[in-house]
């Protein structure tokens, strides 16, 4: 039995491991010892057949014409396909993110530059030292395990009991799956602090709402999560009533948590701190005086995800099917 991904060798026309093959088949159906099977490309295929352009355009509501335009410049033209961070709110989000990835698999829309696939969105650099000045660090929970965790108070084994929630830069009670489901453990939870600058969902079911600031309303340097830019936020307009900075509310708070000497600096500089004194910072001569001159600073010119089409896989190619999935943790 072979443990390697088996594909049809045209040439020797038998089964064989994938790195052995001469001539691997896309397509076609043939008996293997006795049994009926197809490649996975002609599996995709008989799903996506399921669905014609009319039918397509039924349940999308877009036109026929505007499909098939689509089309044609998702297969000829350098594309970013960017879905955002929504798809996961339903219960299909999962299925979302394969169709996407499989599209640009089939056009050759990934690994390339000047295309791309995933969601567009500026991640805050982060210092290790911010969340957690004391050098002590606790566990990261995942959102899905938390109905387990306050029906049996326990995670990895271990006694953990929640008695409070501090909610910053998320909206849980919309985006975080099953709303139904978030809300039951939710309010298993004593005591619940929603810092936003909108009234979202969770706000809705908080002990305690503190407004925040805009992002146009700070400074602040971001970095690019799908492509290799540090680029900095400016202040444009002052925060409306008593909307504070997320600097400035953790800067109270660990003063009311007798943790205040943890914060004391300003965010001038952090903000030096977090740039000027980064690693990326010193390699690339980056700093905070720079990006406030130029705005945006490419800090790898080379960094291409997938380039040229090799995948962190056991092939190093890209998988249109799995028999074998496992959970990520």
């Amino acid at each position: 039995m072979l443990d390697s991904p088996i594909v049809w060798d045209e040439q020797s026309q038998t089964t064989v491991a994938y790195d052995a093959a001469v001539s691997p088949a896309l397509s076609g159906e043939r008996l293997v010892h006795g049994i009926p099977v197809k490649t996975a490309f002609d599996m995709l295929c008989d799903e996506l057949g399921k669905y014609s352009l009319e039918r397509t355009s039924e349940l999308t509501e877009v036109s026929v014409d505007d499909i098939r335009k689509l089309a044609i410049e998702e297969s000829e033209g350098e594309i970013w396909n960017i879905a955002g961070y929504a798809s996961q709110a339903y219960d299909n989000g999962a299925e979302f993110g394969q169709a996407l990835a499989t599209l640009a698999i089939l056009t050759g829309t990934v690994g390339r530059a000047g295309s791309c696939v995933g969601g567009s969105w500026y991640s805050f650099n982060t210092n290790p030292a911010f969340m957690a000045p004391t050098g002590t660090f606790v566990n990261t929970v995942p959102v899905l395990s938390m109905t387990d965790i306050m029906d049996s108070g326990q995670y990895a084994g271990e006694d953990y009991p929640i008695k409070s929630l501090f909610v910053a830069a998320a909206n849980p009670m919309s985006s975080g799956g099953s709303s139904n489901e978030i809300l039951e453990w939710w309010n298993k939870i004593d005591f619940i602090v929603v810092s936003d600058l909108q009234y979202s969902d969770s706000v809705k079911y908080a002990d305690i709402v503190l407004p925040c600031a805009h992002a146009l309303e700070v400074e602040d340097v971001l970095k690019g999560s799908y492509y290799p830019y540090v680029g900095i936020t400016e202040k444009a307009v002052e925060s409306p009533a008593e909307a504070k900075s997320d600097s400035d509310i953790a800067r109270l708070i660990s003063v009311e948590m007798g943790v205040g000497e943890y914060f004391e600096k300003t965010d001038e500089e952090y903000l030096r701190e977090l740039v000027d004194e980064s690693e990326l910072g010193l390699e690339r001569g980056i700093t905070l005086d720079r990006l406030r001159v130029e705005k945006d600073i490419c800090y790898d010119e080379t960094d291409i995800k997938f380039y040229g089409g090799v995948f962190p896989t056991e092939t190093g190619r890209a998988n249109i099917y799995c028999e074998t999935v496992v959970p990520r943790c």
